[in-house]
């Protein structure tokens, strides 16, 4: 070996030192997110993209790890883990971020939103509240979804509210609101965890359910059901939701990324999920599912959600909160 090989081997290693000491390596920090969301569906495969496109962006510090189709429980269960500290943040439908908060159920309060603008203008608008209300309660709203319009789904031909009324509803277990929301309609309801659905059905425990079109197929609870009453009950709130301690330990910069990251895959979502929504109710019809028009009793739905603000008013949310919506909602009327 010469003596110039050996003196730019030498500087060369001093070199890689120099580097490795202004660079340290690290590992990433790992997130543990839950979703009930299927791998198969869109809402599963939004996540496999969230969670590529943060670890690129963020230089790889970011790994998120997804656990799909209620793999950590039920969204109940899944907020009791990110408590225990077992997880630190998922996707949820309103129910399980009302669990984690119980004022953001304000959005799905029946009738609120006449159009999905409405909804795109209000979620905007209220987010930064509510995520301080999160905040108060250990954790971070990191961005709200709109995931589609709720309509009755049962075994038994509905036509109208009073047809219902003779049916067995299913009522998320623990879903306060929906409670409320069926007590006001005297529709009788049997609580039933998220992952019994299909066998309640089956053995005729419960004879419908609500939910919007394409979660309905994408969960295969059509299987179980004939009819539809094409009557809109409210939009399904969703979101991604962190814990507070688990936001803490990211920089800023993995914090921004984290929100634009989402809340540019929630955006496509949306729009995702309403075309999707509108193609499963043309396949339902083809596969035999008889869509049944209410007619004139949106004004019932509507009437109900009134009634809801008082009944749930600091039980659920403060007046306050509703108030505020209402006023976003009239001064994007009369524009």
């Amino acid at each position: 070996m010469t003596g110039n090989t050996l003196f730019s081997k030498m500087i060369s290693a001093v070199l890689i030192l120099l580097i490795t000491a202004a660079f340290p390596q690290q590992n990433p920090i790992e997130l543990k997110f839950a979703t009930l969301a299927p791998q198969s569906t869109a809402q599963g495969k939004a996540l496999r993209a969230i969670a590529r496109d943060l670890f690129f962006q963020s230089e790889k510090t970011i790994k998120l790890m997804v656990y799909y189709g209620g793999q950590m429980g039920d969204e109940t269960e899944m907020i009791e883990k990110i408590q225990y500290k077992a997880l630190d943040g998922g996707a949820f439908t309103g129910l399980g971020l009302g669990n984690a908060c119980s004022e953001v159920r304000v959005l799905e309060l029946p009738g609120l939103f006449q159009n999905p603008s409405e909804v795109d203008h209000v979620y905007s608008a209220i987010e930064p509240v509510l995520d301080n209300y999160f905040r108060k309660k250990g954790y971070v709203l990191i961005c709200l979804a709109e995931t589609g319009n709720a309509y009755f789904f049962s075994k038994q031909n509905i036509k109208s509210i009073a047809d219902i009324r003779a049916s067995k509803m299913w009522l998320w277990k623990g879903d306060r609101l929906v409670e409320e929301f069926m007590k006001e309609l005297r529709i009788p309801a049997r609580p039933v965890n998220f992952t019994e659905v299909i066998p309640s059905l089956q053995t005729g425990l419960i004879d419908g359910v609500y939910c919007s079109p394409a979660p309905l197929a994408a969960l295969q609870w059509h299987t179980e059901i004939k009819y539809m009453l094409d009557l809109p009950i409210s939009y399904v709130t969703g979101g991604f939701v962190i814990s507070l301690s688990s936001w803490k330990k990211l920089s800023a910069d993995q914090q921004k990324i984290i929100r634009e990251v989402m809340k540019k895959a929630v955006i496509g979502l949306t729009a995702e999920n309403r075309a999707n929504d509108r193609e499963t109710l043309l396949l339902l019809q083809k596969n035999g599912i008889g869509i049944n028009k209410a007619s004139g009793e949106s004004a019932v739905i509507t009437e109900t959600g009134k009634k809801l603000r008082s009944t749930l008013n600091g039980v659920l949310f403060p007046a306050e909160l509703v108030q505020q919506i209402d006023t976003i909602l009239s001064q994007f009327r009369k524009k």
